[in-house]
């Protein structure tokens, strides 16, 4: 369970940060962990019993590069859980993502997200993938368990052309309650 929230402390406050951010994180989490937090920390935690992890993140790197594999029950680098990457000859250029660290971490988190019904929120620059990543992750949804939306507005959409559409592609259950099919999940990408 320790490693379970330590796994989502770092992908929810630690997630909130810049790239330097992510470095005073890190060095923090890590001294904490490790049993020698300053003194604002020390000041807080002042009762309770001192312990080690029982399952620590690796030394090397920083926390961002880890993720704790339920299963197995150790922490593993985020790029060995990644399959392969074949690209297919015929494969459009504009359609290829290119396996990154990146791209391996926000898919996993956001299959933790859709997965646990949360909703998800995707920030970033322009023209970083984030679209292709959500894309990505809706195709590989299964089909028989989950039905998925895919909205381009424009300057001219509005709230009553969005409800239309979204209310059309699901199954009226009652007077003005709309949803995916008994025993389907929706997922609506904006």
């Amino acid at each position: 369970i320790e490693a379970s929230f330590l796994f989502s402390l770092i992908w929810s406050v630690g997630a909130a940060v810049n790239s330097d951010g992510r470095k005073t994180f890190d060095r923090e989490l890590r001294k904490i962990l490790n049993g020698t937090p300053g003194e604002e920390f020390a000041r807080f935690v002042r009762e309770g019993s001192e312990r080690k992890m029982r399952k620590p993140i690796p030394k090397n790197g920083e926390v961002y590069d880890y993720v704790f594999d339920l299963e197995k029950g150790y922490w593993e680098e985020w790029m060995k859980i990644v399959p392969k990457q074949e690209i297919k000859p015929t494969a459009e250029y504009s359609q290829i993502i290119v396996t990154t660290l990146d791209v391996v971490r926000y898919t996993h988190l956001m299959r933790m997200l859709v997965a646990n019904h949360s909703h998800v929120l995707l920030v970033g620059p322009t023209g970083t993938g984030k679209s292709r990543y959500i894309i990505g992750l809706l195709n590989h949804l299964d089909a028989q368990h989950w039905n998925s939306m895919v909205f381009n507005f424009s300057a001219r959409t509005s709230a009553n052309m969005t409800q239309d559409i979204i209310d059309g592609k699901l199954d009226k259950r009652r007077k003005g309650i709309y949803g995916p099919p008994p025993g389907k999940r929706c997922v609506i990408f904006v």
